[in-house]
């Protein structure tokens, strides 16, 4: 699995979502961490997890855009599996990552969606549903049905389709996720798989 981790300005949220990825019990990972243009500290960060770790990779990003970092990041994946998880996100627990794996191992998946919960000074609540086939009508009823955070992609499934269409400034991950659902087989789990920022 490569995760992705987009971020600007944020040394504090990459540091927690950096700690999180690091406490998995699943070990076959890489991590991309793609920094925008940042007036803090964020890249000095970032370069020392990379020091630290010989399977977190750091990219300068070399345009602007939040869908445009996660194509950036998407294409340089050689993993089987891909999972966005920006700055200030957090896997839901140690055994994530495993628990993605071995579910969509087992069913050959092209998109696993997990449940996931926000926490911030505004918000704390849960999102988690019973396990289901989705398809487009299912998941275009009811958005909180995933967040990219709690998804694991299949990589070539990502590629087939072309990444995040960046013509949509705000959308571009449930169009995504709606392509997924047409065109291949994307399953939902009560398994909780992220906490959002």
């Amino acid at each position: 699995v490569t995760i992705i981790t987009v971020v600007r300005n944020h040394e504090a949220g990459l540091t927690s979502t950096m700690k999180s990825v690091l406490s998995q019990v699943y070990k076959n990972w890489n991590s991309i961490i793609v920094v925008g243009e940042s007036g803090d500290n964020t890249l000095e960060v970032a370069r020392k997890y990379s020091s630290k770790n010989n399977n977190v990779q750091v990219v300068e990003q070399s345009g602007t855009g939040i869908y445009q970092a996660m194509n950036e990041g998407s294409k340089m994946v050689t993993s089987k599996y891909l999972w966005y998880m920006n700055a200030g996100d957090q896997f839901h627990d140690e055994f994530s990552l495993q628990t993605a794996v071995k579910e969509s191992e087992e069913m050959s998946l092209d998109l696993l969606i997990g449940g996931h919960r926000i926490e911030n000074s505004r918000n704390s609540k849960g999102y988690s549903f019973p396990a289901k086939v989705i398809t487009p009508f299912k998941f275009s009823i009811n958005r909180r049905f995933g967040c990219h955070q709690s998804m694991l992609f299949l990589t070539s499934k990502v590629k087939e389709l072309g990444y995040y269409d960046t013509k949509y400034k705000i959308v571009a991950d449930f169009d995504l996720v709606m392509r997924m659902c047409t065109t291949g087989l994307v399953k939902r789990t009560p398994s909780m798989m992220a906490i959002v920022e």
